[in-house]
């Protein structure tokens, strides 16, 4: 039984929600990766954004309500054994993708690569790093508006509504800001 999506992610596939942008999956760990850290502690941070950002959207701590009727158990199953099981069936769905896809993993992986980006990028080392990491935010919206999602993600052609392209063009202005910034950032600092 796939409770996290069930209970907190939105079911309209047609919808794009703000939580599927990849913005936030990849600056904030970037981000985070810069923070005055070694290149070990950029890369751990990184990794606990990305992995902290699909906690939150999946809503780990939703999976607490989870009654014992929803996981098959009789009633009155001790608390514990409801609470193991639940999180068990968080943890095998999100971070090994049973039943779907293992958003953990990719946000752990995701965020350990953006940390060490990030962290190059704030040693001066890198000036093009952080302008290819502004230009995914560019690259997305185009991903959508041509379907090429679909291919990746079945069902996942979203309509092309006001709300979605709306959302879509505050990403991909956001991306060319940034890129804009981050370029110029390095040339001053050269």
């Amino acid at each position: 039984m796939s409770i996290s999506s069930e209970r907190t992610a939105p079911h309209d596939e047609s919808t794009f929600w703000l939580g599927n942008l990849a913005a936030p999956y990849v600056l904030i760990p970037f981000l985070a990766g810069g923070w005055r850290f070694r290149l070990p502690g950029a890369v751990a941070a990184g990794a606990l954004a990305g992995a902290g950002l699909v906690c939150g959207f999946y809503n780990v701590l939703a999976t607490a309500t989870v009654t014992s009727s929803m996981l098959g158990l009789p009633e009155g199953t001790p608390v514990t054994t409801r609470l193991t099981q639940a999180y068990a069936g968080w943890v095998r769905q999100q971070l090994l993708g049973a039943g779907g896809y293992p958003w953990l993993t990719i946000g752990l992986v995701v965020g350990a690569g953006c940390g060490v980006a990030g962290f190059l990028w704030a040693q001066g080392r890198a000036r093009l790093v952080g302008t290819l990491f502004a230009l995914t935010l560019v690259v997305e919206p185009l991903v959508y508006l041509t379907g090429l999602d679909a291919l990746v993600f079945p069902g996942g052609d979203y309509a092309r509504s006001v709300w979605n392209l709306a959302g879509w063009a505050l990403e991909a202005a956001a991306g060319v800001l940034l890129a804009l910034a981050w370029w110029r950032r390095g040339r001053t600092a050269a």
